[in-house]
């Protein structure tokens, strides 16, 4: 008995073929078909097949982005809710969330790493150091891609008022109980 193997390469469309100059590629895999099968005397196998791909070049993930707080917002809250869109890539992405204390981003006040991706299409980190009250920051978020290749939104200022919080829920006072 013998082992007969074939393999069938698909061209690359040309889009995937990597351009000249500052264009990107559309996609940057080669599907590939392979396929086996045994032969010996009277006896054959039916063919078994199956598909991989090759991803030629490893792009950074696509851009995204920061989606709440809104640039130049202010919030009533010292542990507020971060978030940014998913990044499109074809490998695992992961985000990091930083937080910093002035404009040059020299001075980290909390960050968290290898946060998923949100089924929603977006994810979300909660401050878990507590912001000054008063206070201005900037945050941003890093997308990287399982072969360690990143990106990186622009910083957002983010402002902390903690006497801007929302106001009570209103009361009845007209017409009065019983009128």
């Amino acid at each position: 008995m013998s082992w007969w193997r074939r393999v069938r390469w698909r061209a690359m469309p040309p889009s995937a073929r990597r351009p000249s100059g500052n264009r990107r590629p559309t996609w940057t895999t080669t599907p590939c078909i392979t396929g086996a099968r045994a032969v010996g005397g009277d006896l054959n196998s039916g063919w078994v097949t199956g598909t991989f791909f090759v991803n030629l070049f490893n792009d950074a993930p696509a851009s995204f982005n920061l989606r709440s707080p809104a640039p130049d917002a202010t919030t009533a809250s010292l542990t507020p809710l971060l978030s940014a869109s998913n990044a499109v890539d074809g490998d695992a992405v992961r985000y990091a969330y930083e937080i910093y204390g002035d404009s040059a981003l020299s001075q980290l006040h909390d960050r968290v790493a290898e946060l998923p991706p949100g089924d929603q299409g977006y994810s979300e980190w909660q401050v878990s150091v507590p912001l000054e009250n008063g206070a201005s920051y900037y945050w941003r978020v890093v997308a990287t891609d399982e072969h360690g290749a990143i990106t990186v939104t622009p910083a957002r200022l983010l402002k902390v008022d903690t006497s801007a919080a929302a106001p009570e829920a209103p009361s009845l006072v007209a017409p009065l109980p019983g009128a």
